[in-house]
């Protein structure tokens, strides 16, 4: 199901219906531009929460690795929607791994992790 803001709503039905039927498809993006990576304000080598910005598919996961690339450590998606891992990677610079809905991924290496911070990624997915 699909949850709107009221205005979303109003345009597919009144608002007093409160559940409405309907169908919906995905459909290509066709974004210009790459990947960005934006950390959540807070983020630090001991509280990670990266959000993907700008895919031209559905996100499917956020690997985070400390050791250049030779293991991945999974994150959880939250809610609103960035991929956390609370309890940080203990260090200051990480590579990401992204992977899409279609199984491709894009790596960005040496992102840093502090808060708020922006990084783009060479490529898209």
């Amino acid at each position: 199901h699909l949850d709107l803001f009221q205005e979303a709503f109003a345009e597919l039905s009144d608002i007093s219906a409160g559940i409405i039927q309907t169908t919906w498809s995905y459909v290509p993006c066709d974004l210009d531009g790459p990947l960005k990576l934006k950390n959540k304000e807070g983020t630090s080598a001991y509280w990670f929460s990266m959000q993907v910005v700008n895919a031209n598919e559905a996100v499917t996961a956020l690997e985070v690795s400390t050791d250049g690339g030779s293991s991945w450590q999974s994150t959880t998606r939250t809610y609103y929607n960035y991929f956390e891992n609370t309890a940080g990677f203990g260090t200051s610079t990480v590579d990401v791994r992204i992977t899409g809905a279609s199984g491709s991924t894009v790596v960005v290496k040496d992102v840093g992790v502090s808060s708020g911070s922006e990084v783009t990624a060479g490529s898209n997915l």
